[in-house]
């Protein structure tokens, strides 16, 4: 969150497992992808392995479970004051996670922050 506030970008956090199939799919099809690399750059990016990071993935996944849910690949988008802006689940491909980025950039944009 200090990263977050200082730079005034929104974070994305992603919760995944090494044995999770959709995770490990998202892993060498969707974030090696150029555009999302760059994409990615406007965003404070977390990675949360849900087995080696218990506790840092139960502090997330508060915000996690108001909106639909905790299954993996899940990405939570925050601004940095902690507001949840965007929540997905499921594998994304490359257009479908860009697209999803620009609306959770679109969304915090129209929060003012």
């Amino acid at each position: 969150m200090v990263i977050a506030k200082q730079t005034r970008k929104p974070i994305m956090v992603d919760f995944m497992a090494e044995w999770c199939p959709p995770c490990q799919a998202m892993e060498d099809s969707t974030f090696n992808q150029p555009n999302v690399i760059v994409k990615s750059e406007k965003f404070v990016t977390v990675r949360i392995d849900v087995d080696k990071q218990p506790d840092v993935a139960v502090a997330y996944n508060g915000n996690a479970r108001k909106y639909g849910g905790v299954g993996i690949p899940n990405m939570l988008f925050l601004s940095p004051d902690n507001r949840v802006i965007k929540h997905v689940i499921g594998y994304h491909n490359a257009d479908k996670l860009i697209a999803v980025m620009d609306s959770a950039m679109t969304i915090f944009s129209d929060m003012g922050s």
